[in-house]
């Protein structure tokens, strides 16, 4: 390869992928004819969303995976699912740490799609996102506008979720940027 320029991205192969990983979930899924955003520079990861797939089924197959620790016993309830009739396809940054956008205004990832991400960044490499940071995930919210945050805690050894109030922001809550 070339100094300067990036290896192409198989899109093809991208979401084979992910119709593999939606078996784990009994679900057969073709994405052949998805809309695939066009990628943006420095965004490298493809997140293929299942329409109708919950935060809790999402959060039980991590269970089955990892030790986990969630701050509401129905994460479906407490977490308005996003609602589409279809499914889609967003890019993030392919890094294990979220960034700091803090202070930028960007459309953030959902809850959702971090349990997703987790998911897929442990099958490919048996390590979790964010053990140094925490990701807000600013594209859910609660009834009273709380915003949802993952992370892999070392007290607790186990992918931790739970909410806070936007005001209360600190130093290791960082953003996770998307584009669909």
């Amino acid at each position: 390869m070339e100094m300067g320029r990036t290896a192409k991205i198989d899109l093809q192969d991208k979401i084979k992928e992910w119709q593999a990983l939606y078996k784990m979930f009994g679900l057969e899924k073709d994405f052949s004819d998805l809309l695939i955003p066009e990628k943006p520079a420095g965004l490298d990861r493809l997140l293929i969303v299942a329409q109708g797939l919950t935060p809790n089924q999402e959060f039980n197959k991590l269970k089955e995976l990892m030790p986990v620790y969630k701050f509401e016993d129905d994460l479906d309830i407490f977490i308005p699912v996003r609602k589409t009739n279809r499914d889609y396809a967003i890019w993030t940054r392919d890094q294990r740490e979220a960034d700091d956008f803090q202070k930028e205004e960007i459309n953030s990832i959902t809850l959702e799609e971090r349990f997703l991400f987790e998911l897929k960044y442990f099958l490919e490499t048996g390590q979790h996102l964010d053990v140094q940071n925490i990701t807000r995930c600013a594209g859910s919210r609660d009834a009273a506008g709380r915003v949802p945050r993952v992370c892999w805690s070392g007290f607790y050894g186990a992918l931790y979720v739970s909410c806070y109030d936007p005001g209360g922001m600190f130093g290791r809550l960082c953003s996770r940027k998307v584009v669909s």
